[in-house]
This record gives structure tokens, C-alpha cells and sequence, in this order.
């Protein structure tokens, strides 16, 4: 695998889908600033989830029909979502108890702090999200869907790339049912997750990555450009049908904004160069390697800031640039001070295991 491109254009997205979030979030915060315009953010989801699949596939493809790196495949993907998560979660139940105390206010209102609440959250097993209901950390709904995909891409790891086919038939057949409501399956909160049409920007990604693997991209680079610019105008259409609520298309976002990104991404990976250069550039990058503690904890600190900052200012668009400026920053400290060195750490004492492991066998 040691010779497979990186795609900083891709770790650039990764930071950029971050953003839209953060953007998104903030601008609930007031709907009558720019015109509520930006709120549509949350499809910034969609860029994370065509990006991870292909991301896991381009990465991951030399271990399909290989069941000794299994153990390898999911101890790294799971490393990646959950210590960090775990310690996010934590501090968040501690706020929340202190703020509790101190106030009388709540910092969590959206899920029950219990027993099933908690084991909910730190497993990500799917929760009520259409009802409102959404993990301690709100934003952490999606990596239900990660977590999924990892799983079910594990399957071709321990058997054979056809059987990865096999699912994706499956699956593809599954999310065709229940979006037509062949099936209903709305009470059952997992199956719901399952055959969620937002599974098929995964298959996007996979597909580009199957393009890349294969030398398929778009050779040509005003062609590779054309297609990045049509990729923008579809997604400003469907940013603008979503915005002003003109429902000119039908409202599946897969489609409305899946299709858009997977354009843009397939566009990105057919004009990667692998130099990078300039400030911009490499802060871009570097908000990509932070896009996940950025993603993880903007949401909270909106909710702690949006008061005090309100009281001080009174004036949405500097309050708006406030947010925005300094939760992205405190994301990027996270990953610096915090990620970084808990996952160097992890990996390190993960490495030593799995050597040891090979040696015993």
C-alpha cells in the first residue's frame, strides 16, 4: 500500500466539509443571518460520508480476501473513531453535570442521561435522530453510518472482494425497498440506519476509489476540470432548491447533494499532484488532519457560547464570526494537544500488540 497516492486534495475537503458544518450550526443559531442560507451546511455530511468511502476502500483495498488482516483493518478503523470519541463524550457528561449544578440549566436536553442514553452514546448504536433524539454529542448520529460501513466492508476482508459485490447488491436492493416504502420499517431505529439512502454516498466513494485503483480517472485535465465545475453548479442548484425551498428536485439527498460531491471528489482525485505548497494551502490541509475533533466538538461549544457571546454583543454577525473563528481554532488545538498525541500513543502500543501477536503465531 506504501505506494498509493495521498490525495491532499481530498485532505483539503475533509476540512472543508468540517467548515460547511461549523457554518451550518452557527447559523441555526440566528436563521434570519444570511438569510438562513447556510444552515444547508449539513450537507457537509454528505462530502464526510463520499469521502469516507472512498477513503476505506482506496486504503483498505489490498486487504479484501485477506482474513489475517482483518484484525489489522478493524483495530485501525476502530482506534480512529472511538478513544477520541469516548474522551470527547466524557468531558461533555462532565460539563453538562457542572453546568447542571452551577445553573440549574442543562447542558444535554436531546437525549435521556440514563443508562441506555449513555451505553447509546459511547456505542453509537443508532438513535431517533428524525425525533430529535441524537447522542451526547449531537453530531456523532453519522458515525453510526461509519461504523456500519467499516463493518460491512470487513465482510470482503474476511472472505473475497465478490462477496463485498454480493452486499452491495444487497444492500443497494434493501435502501430501493425501504425508500419506496415497500418495507415500512420507520419503528425499528436500526433498520432505519441500515437501509438509509445516505448508505449509497459510501458506494460513490467506493466506486471513485475503484476508478482510481484502476487507473481510470479523467485523464485529461480541462475535462477533469469541467467535471469539477459541473459537480459546483449541481450543488449550488441544490444548495439553492434546499435554501429557498423551491423543491424542484425531490428531496433525497444522496441524489441532490451525494451525486454533486461524488463529481467534485472524482474530479479532485483525476487532478491530485502530490506537491503542496503555500500557507493556504497547507492550513487547509492541516484543517483537514483536524476536521474530526472540529466536527466533534463545534457543536458544544455553540451551545455553551451562544448566550454569553449574545449578552456581550448583541449583534448576530459578529457573534457569527466569533463562533465560527474560534471554535475551528479550538477543534485544531484539540487534534494538536489532544487527538494527535492519544491516537500516536494508541497506535504505538497497537503496533507493538499486533507484532507480538504475529510473532506468537
Amino acid at each position: 500500500m506504501n505506494d498509493k497516492k495521498v490525495f491532499y486534495n481530498l485532505q483539503i475537503c475533509r476540512g472543508l466539509a468540517a467548515l460547511i458544518v461549523v457554518l451550518a450550526h452557527t447559523n441555526l443559531i440566528d436563521k434570519n443571518l444570511f438569510s438562513g442560507f447556510l444552515i444547508i451546511g449539513w450537507n457537509g455530511v454528505d462530502f464526510f460520508f463520499v469521502l469516507s468511502g472512498f477513503i476505506i476502500y482506496y486504503v483498505n483495498y489490498s486487504y479484501l480476501g485477506r482474513p489475517a488482516s482483518y484484525t489489522t483493518y478493524l483495530s485501525k478503523r476502530l482506534i480512529r473513531i472511538f478513544p477520541i470519541y469516548w474522551l470527547y463524550t466524557f468531558l461533555v457528561i462532565l460539563v453538562h453535570l457542572v453546568k447542571t449544578k452551577i445553573t440549574g440549566n442543562p447542558l444535554v436536553s436531546w437525549i435521556d442521561l440514563d443508562a441506555a442514553g449513555i451505553i447509546k452514546s459511547f456505542t453509537l448504536y443508532p438513535t431517533r435522530v428524525a425525533d430529535n433524539e441524537m447522542p451526547i454529542i449531537p453530531v456523532a448520529w453519522t458515525l453510526t453510518f461509519e461504523l456500519l460501513f467499516y463493518l460491512l466492508f470487513g465482510f470482503a476482508i474476511l472472505t473475497r472482494k465478490k462477496v463485498l459485490l454480493f452486499i452491495g447488491a444487497l444492500w443497494l436492493i434493501g435502501i430501493a425497498i425501504v425508500s419506496f416504502s415497500v418495507v415500512e420499517v420507520a419503528d425499528n431505529t436500526l433498520l432505519v440506519t441500515i437501509f438509509n439512502p445516505k448508505n449509497l454516498e459510501f458506494m460513490y466513494g467506493c466506486l471513485i476509489a475503484e476508478l482510481a485503483l484502476k487507473r481510470r480517472t479523467i485523464g485529461n485535465r480541462l475535462l477533469s476540470q469541467a467535471v469539477l465545475i459541473a459537480g459546483i453548479i449541481l450543488l449550488m442548484i441544490s444548495w439553492t432548491n434546499e435554501a429557498l425551498e423551491l423543491r424542484l428536485l425531490p428531496k433525497m439527498d444522496s441524489l441532490t447533494f451525494g451525486v454533486p460531491y461524488a463529481l467534485i471528489i472524482y474530479a479532485l482525485v483525476s487532478m491530485e499532484i502530490s506537491k503542496i505548497g503555500g500557507p493556504f494551502k497547507k492550513a487547509l490541509v492541516y484543517l483537514g488532519d483536524a476536521s474530526y475533533s472540529v466536527y466533534l466538538t463545534h457543536y458544544i461549544g455553540i451551545t455553551l457560547l451562544r448566550n454569553p457571546l449574545h449578552k456581550v454583543f448583541n449583534n448576530g454577525y459578529i457573534e457569527f464570526f466569533i463562533l465560527v473563528t474560534s471554535l475551528t481554532i479550538f477543534g485544531c488545538l484539540c487534534y494538536k494537544f489532544v487527538e494527535k498525541p492519544l491516537l500516536d500513543f494508541i497506535n504505538s502500543k497497537n503496533k507493538k500488540s499486533l507484532l507480538t501477536t504475529e510473532r506468537v503465531r
